[in-house]
């Protein structure tokens, strides 16, 4: 990992020396899982209050197997409070969130506004804040932002284990929750945008302004990003992908750009719509089959080993599909429709300008880790291209069952990786130079589609511009789908 070289100008903060600033510390709160203070306590902030009920967001491993932890906010000194545990995020990963809910909280307490868009900067200078022992006193660490990848921000001074769940600071608003320390001394946080999507998850009344002019807060009326439904039809979940603007493209500079993905363009999304949150499945697929009468497509094969024998393994996507057999499944399930180029880019994104939407080996299936042992896939492919599909067989790779690896920030999992999808775009290599900016829906015509997301054959490492193309015809064990709809 590149890091700005910026640690020398990180500095200790004493809170006392900051209360003349921005009155973000009444959002501060220590929360203890031990009565008798022997562990490290962990950090939340209050990002809205509702009369007199507050919402915090900590990580979830600092309330671990606890419902209702020790609550002691730093602008009500000496009074204990607590908290009712909501939306933990299972399992082990270190970014997981948890909300917290108090009731009967003073005036004292305020919410923190945390950004819509984190924005990053390398180089910038920000504070953290968070609780390293369990008898002190809040500290602030006054820091760099060295790196930013996807969703994690790396900072130029290490987070101890108490600053877990604290806020880092832009100005008077977070841009981020801290939730673990790389080795080297550096601090990781996981982006607002993330928080953000999880709390409106789980109806979080954000965004209202002073506590003295609020009435009392409705829910948001219509889904919000991330939301999810079961669809009626295939028996799979889709999920609310909201209308906005990104950079769609490779950036100028990256040394792997092919020449069909750039140049980097701004595109706007009018409108929201739904999106299949994996990829369909053999299962899903099968339900179609028996409801129309339409045939499986043959099953997936290496050069003679079954990838999927009998499709005995319903939860890995359906391969071996071609376009129209793609978009027919589409309109029969609920009157869904293959997703645009643009739809597919901006959704497997949600928000992350960065290459993929967090750490690759965390989100993505390709050709290193889809097999029994791991492999160095771009060494095979430039020392020995020709046996390169070869090692991929003896080594047992395959598309994998779906919803396996860490979703993206509105919840879409194996948007990178696992196998290639179809979009209802023709491909152009060019088509990029024109620069359409408003719901482009690709070339009027062509002879090929546009394929998007990489597979679990891939020895590139996936970025979200990623592009490929096929005829529509085509049929690969490394292809399937995912729909779209209104």
């Amino acid at each position: 990992m590149r890091l700005f070289p910026y640690t020398a100008l990180c500095l200790l903060v004493a809170p006392w020396a900051l209360w003349g600033q921005p009155g973000w510390q009444a959002s501060i709160a220590k929360v203890s899982v031990d009565p008798k203070l022997e562990r490290t306590p962990g950090t939340a902030f209050v990002v809205a209050v509702s009369g007199q009920t507050a919402f915090l967001v900590t990580c979830a491993h600092v309330v671990v197997e606890e419902s209702s932890p020790r609550v002691e906010f730093e602008a009500v000194p000496r009074r204990d409070f607590r908290a009712t545990v909501e939306g933990r995020e299972p399992g082990d990963n270190p970014r997981g969130l948890a909300l917290l809910i108090v009731e009967n909280v003073p005036p004292e307490v305020q919410a923190l506004p945390l950004a819509a868009s984190a924005n990053p900067v390398r180089g910038e200078r920000l504070l953290a804040a968070g609780f390293p022992r369990p008898s002190s006193l809040f500290l602030v660490l006054d820091m760099i932002l060295a790196t930013y990848k996807g969703q994690d921000l790396t900072l130029s001074r290490e987070t101890v284990e108490g600053f877990s769940g604290g806020p880092v600071l832009r100005g008077d608003s977070a841009i981020g929750i801290i939730y673990g320390r790389e080795a080297g001394g550096y601090g990781t946080a996981l982006i607002s945008d993330v928080v953000r999507t999880y709390l409106r998850g789980l109806r979080v009344p954000m965004d209202a302004g002073p506590r003295t002019a609020q009435p009392a807060v409705q829910p948001p009326s219509g889904p919000q990003p991330g939301d999810t439904r079961v669809n009626r039809v295939s028996g799979l979940k889709d999920v609310w992908i909201p209308p906005g603007t990104f950079t769609m493209g490779c950036p100028e500079g990256d040394a792997e750009c092919f020449e069909d993905e750039k140049p980097a363009h701004p595109v706007t999304i009018t409108r929201g719509f739904w999106m299949g949150q994996t990829e369909i499945t053999v299962a899903a697929y099968q339900r179609y089959s028996r409801a129309t009468g339409k045939p499986m497509p043959r099953e997936p094969h290496l050069l003679g080993r079954a990838l999927n024998p009998g499709w005995m393994n319903e939860e890995q996507p359906i391969v071996n599909v071609n376009f129209q057999e793609a978009a027919d499944y589409c309109a029969w399930a609920g009157k869904m429709r293959l997703p645009t180029e643009a739809e597919w880019e901006y959704a497997a994104r949600a928000g992350s300008i960065g290459a993929q939407y967090g750490n690759l080996e965390d989100i993505a299936w390709f050709a290193d880790n889809s097999g029994n042992q791991r492999l160095d896939s771009r060494r095979i492919w430039k020392e020995d291209q020709k046996n390169y599909s070869n090692r991929l067989k003896e080594n047992g790779n395959g598309p994998k069952a779906v919803g396996q690896k860490l979703p993206n920030a509105w919840k879409l999992y194996d948007m990178l990786g696992n196998v290639w999808e179809w979009t209802a775009d023709w491909y152009e290599e060019k088509y990029y130079e024109a620069k359409a900016s408003q719901d482009p829906k690709g070339p009027p015509g062509g002879t090929l589609r546009v394929m998007r997301g990489g597979s679990w054959e891939d020895n590139r490492v996936t970025p979200a511009w990623n592009r490929d193309r096929g005829a529509p015809a085509d049929r690969w064990p490394g292809s399937g789908f995912r729909c779209a709809g209104e």
